[in-house]
């Protein structure tokens, strides 16, 4: 059972409060700076729900996740239950 903490019962309105225009910039520029310097398989470390990582995806990267919060870590699951996750 996950320990409780500041995201838990959160997690799924997480994403209502980010800024979609400005992370889809920051991935744009991080799929930029990646690809120039040959990254293909990314590791996001505090991954929250996904926003990144899905993006990241999408661009044809390779991505895993890593979070501490299970609640956030289900709702990556349910928008890419192929992404591996700890």
């Amino acid at each position: 059972m996950e320990k409780k903490n500041i995201y838990h019962g959160t997690a799924k309105y997480y994403d209502f409060l980010e800024n979609k225009q400005r992370i889809s910039k920051e991935i744009n520029f991080l799929a930029k700076h990646l690809k120039k310097a040959k990254v293909r398989t990314i590791l996001d470390v505090g991954c929250g729900t996904g926003i990144y990582i899905i993006g990241l995806k999408k661009k044809g990267f390779d991505v895993e996740g890593l979070d501490l919060s299970e609640s956030m870590l289900k709702e990556v699951r349910k928008k890419d239950p192929k992404i591996k996750l700890y």
